[in-house]
């Protein structure tokens, strides 16, 4: 039965060979592996990352015809009992002075960790208020609830809202933090 110290210099000489290679060391060096490649590629918005902005925060979004509507993602959150349903209260305020005709169903959208475009459920939210279409007046703000239905369980990450292709910013998000 081999020693100790003698299965220990095997191993020693073994480590040397590999190390130095069985030719001596005359042969070409190798090249190291590359590094891992990251799991996922960063999503980066096409609007730049000033796109994005925390829930609370209200966003002036320009119509096609130049007037201005802020819009505000006040909360996200996961219907009790239900976790494929996505509640989201919407604020909406017109800043000048022509009446906009807003539709919360067409125009808000949830986008999930997939990068999927979620659209809201046809009928009004079960909660109140829901916020439903409406011609928007200025100076009199509208906030409710739309409703969502997520088809995975994939994470929602952002609200994002589009007016009717204005020329400003063409969407207005807000970032959802975990764990909707």
């Amino acid at each position: 039965m081999p020693s100790l110290r003698s299965l220990g210099l095997a191993w020693g000489a073994l480590a040397a060979v590999v190390a130095i290679g069985a030719d001596g060391g005359n042969s070409p060096p190798r090249s190291r592996l590359p590094a891992p490649a990251a799991l996922t590629a960063p999503q980066v918005d096409p609007e730049g990352s000033q796109a994005i902005a925390p829930l609370g925060r209200a966003l002036p979004l320009r119509t096609a015809n130049g007037r201005v509507v802020e819009v505000t993602a006040l909360a996200v959150r996961l219907r009790r009992g239900s976790e494929r349903l996505v509640d989201v209260r919407l604020r909406y305020e017109l800043r000048g002075d022509a009446p906009y005709r807003m539709n919360p169903a067409r125009e808000a959208q949830l986008v999930d960790a997939s990068g999927q475009l979620l659209t809201a459920t046809g009928g009004a939210s079960p909660l109140r208020p829901a916020l439903t279409p409406a011609l928007l007046q200025p100076g009199h703000p509208r906030a409710g609830w739309v409703t969502f239905v997520r088809p995975t369980a994939a994470r929602v990450v952002r609200v994002q809202l589009t007016l009717d292709a204005g020329t400003g910013p063409l969407t207005g998000q807000w970032h959802v933090s975990p764990p909707s």
